[in-house]
């Protein structure tokens, strides 16, 4: 097809799912103060310390979703696709983090009330839920302890937050990003110890996943589906922003955790 109006169609769809990313309550800059993944990316760089070769999270995501759209009205689908994978790997990181917040939010904030630990167990739960089936397909064991850490049930006293670092690392390269696009639990006076990022020549590990265990995997990813919604719509609902110290969580958490997501 010679005529750019071939590409109409993906364009208005790429449209869709830049909305869907961002949502209206954004306004016009974009301040972080919505409740889909741009609001959760935008306070996951703060917490985390993420400033990837100067650009937040978001920064890196807006720029590829506009070379997204160039692509495809240049017609050049090559890059095109190159780009919808990076786009890919890159939004997987504040879910990533989430797992890692809330894993050591369990491990190390012992102040929580009875109310603030289901609060903190079903975030944690359910952002792992989201995980699981990226890592088991890359390596099943360290999927294996991100869900005995973090599921429904599990007590915080044998949460391990280096246990799930670790398992999350192991598999940043099959994942497709790296321990800089992570980075590590920030306070104010540096990345907490034990929580720093990791290097990326140490996140690498084969996939060693193989097919039967991928089928089981689906029964799996259908009976968290529930969680996920359920669990998902509380926290999409919280608008208010959260800090970005470990050390204020630990004072404040049973306070403010119901106001987190």
């Amino acid at each position: 097809c010679s005529s750019i109006l071939c590409n109409e169609p993906a364009i208005q769809t790429l449209d869709q799912s830049v909305a869907l990313y961002c949502g209206s309550l954004e306004g016009q800059e974009g301040t972080g103060e919505g409740v889909f993944q741009y609001s959760l990316a935008h306070r996951r760089s703060k917490e985390f310390g993420v400033d990837t070769e100067g650009q937040t999270t978001n920064e890196r995501v807006l720029e590829l979703f506009q070379g997204f759209q160039d692509s495809l009205l240049e017609g050049d689908c090559t890059t095109a696709l190159t780009q919808k994978e990076s786009l890919l790997s890159l939004l997987k990181v504040p879910i990533v983090q989430s797992v890692l917040r809330f894993a050591y939010i369990r491990d190390n904030v012992l102040v929580l009330d009875a109310d603030d630990q289901a609060k903190a167990e079903a975030f944690g739960a359910t952002f792992a839920a989201t995980v699981l089936p990226w890592v088991y397909k890359c390596h099943r064991d360290d999927a294996h302890v991100i869900y005995e850490n973090l599921k429904v049930g599990s007590e915080s006293s044998e949460v391990s937050f280096a246990r799930v670092k670790e398992a999350l690392e192991n598999n940043y390269d099959c994942l497709g990003i790296s321990c800089a696009e992570v980075g590590g639990i920030w306070t104010e006076e540096g990345f907490a110890e034990g929580a720093e990022p990791c290097s990326d020549s140490s996140s690498q590990r084969s996939s060693t996943a193989q097919s039967s265990h991928l089928v089981a995997l689906v029964g799996f990813g259908v009976s968290v589906s529930a969680i996920l919604l359920v669990v998902g719509g509380f926290c999409y609902m919280k608008r208010r922003q959260v800090s970005s110290s470990p050390s204020t969580l630990r004072s404040t958490a049973s306070r403010r955790l119901g106001q987190r997501r």
